[in-house]
């Protein structure tokens, strides 16, 4: 997009008007990550990690966010917690707390329960009540050590 200004609300637009059909089939079949193992074997990805962010959210991010080129100490994933908990990514906030706790608690186990985790969440159709024990897990951890960030970020991202 070539624009000379960019408003703030534009950083949060989901860009649903420029996938194209084989691209929400291969949403809606929840294997549109599939690609992105190119970049895992080349180097730029794990994968277990934060997702990558948009180079305008980014930006946003890096002038408002205090420390927040710490999300950058580890490569961006495939998969992560902020994946878990909130699939969708409607709640920017929880997404970069969840970022927060995997950078701060980084380890193999880890890596392997969130990787256990995302199997659960892609067959989770046929086992509701886990996939709820799972994300609840999950919250249980991020909210108690990333309230300061969850809360400013919470705060930013409410303002239009």
């Amino acid at each position: 997009m070539d624009r000379k200004k960019t408003d703030r609300n534009d950083l949060f637009v989901d860009n649903e008007k420029y996938i194209t059909k084989s691209g929400r089939l291969l949403r809606m079949l929840k294997i549109d990550e599939i690609p992105q193992l190119w970049n895992i074997i080349k180097g730029d990805m794990d994968f277990v990690g934060p997702r990558p962010i948009r180079e305008p959210l980014h930006n946003f991010y890096m002038q408002n966010i205090p420390n927040f080129k710490r999300r950058y100490q580890t490569l961006p994933g495939l998969t992560g917690i902020s994946q878990i908990v909130d699939p969708e990514n409607k709640d920017r906030s929880l997404g970069l707390a969840c970022d927060c706790y995997y950078i701060n608690n980084k380890s193999m186990k880890l890596d392997i329960q969130i990787i256990v985790s995302t199997v659960i969440y892609l067959m989770y159709s046929l086992s509701r009540e886990i996939y709820n024990w799972t994300t609840a897990r999950w919250l249980r951890h991020i909210n108690v050590e990333n309230i300061a960030v969850y809360e400013f970020v919470k705060m930013e991202t409410s303002i239009k």
